[in-house]
């Protein structure tokens, strides 16, 4: 009796796998987070838009699909059976929101050797060049 009731328990669970492309191209379109509302099941496509999560609760699901750069997408009432995986293939618009300027600023500052930031400096004129032909100077920061 315990042997029947085995193999129904086992096949609880099922499998929704697809690929993930771009609506306008039909590219692949890796690193889509992909998951299921409501659980911690979710998975990221690989470099070819591939998805697989495995070991979902047989029911009815909301698949969501995000990346930046493109709309969020909702498949809503997926569901998961045992047996055969569900196989959904999801497309992506994408989003063509601007983003606010950006204005990079520079400055000169001087670096004042202090306790805090000790520098070495060393100085040499020309007559200690001239002294000195072929001699290796070091510097440090």
């Amino acid at each position: 009796m315990l042997l029947a009731t085995f193999p129904t328990l086992a096949q609880s669970t099922g499998v929704l796998t697809g690929t993930v492309r771009d609506r306008k191209t039909q590219e692949s379109l890796p690193g889509v987070t992909v998951i299921l509302e409501g659980t911690n099941l979710g998975a990221a496509s690989d470099a070819e838009g591939r998805y697989r999560l495995t070991d979902i609760p047989v029911g009815s699901y909301n698949v969501r699909a995000s990346i930046i750069g493109y709309d969020m997408l909702l498949r809503a009432n997926v569901v998961i059976t045992s047996g055969n995986a569900s196989i959904i293939n999801l497309e992506l618009s994408s989003n063509t929101q601007q983003l606010a300027e950006v204005e990079v600023v520079g400055s000169r500052a001087i670096r004042v050797a202090t306790a805090e930031t000790p520098l070495s400096v060393q100085r040499i004129n020309t007559e200690e060049i001239k002294s000195n032909p072929g001699a290796i100077l070091t510097f440090q920061k």
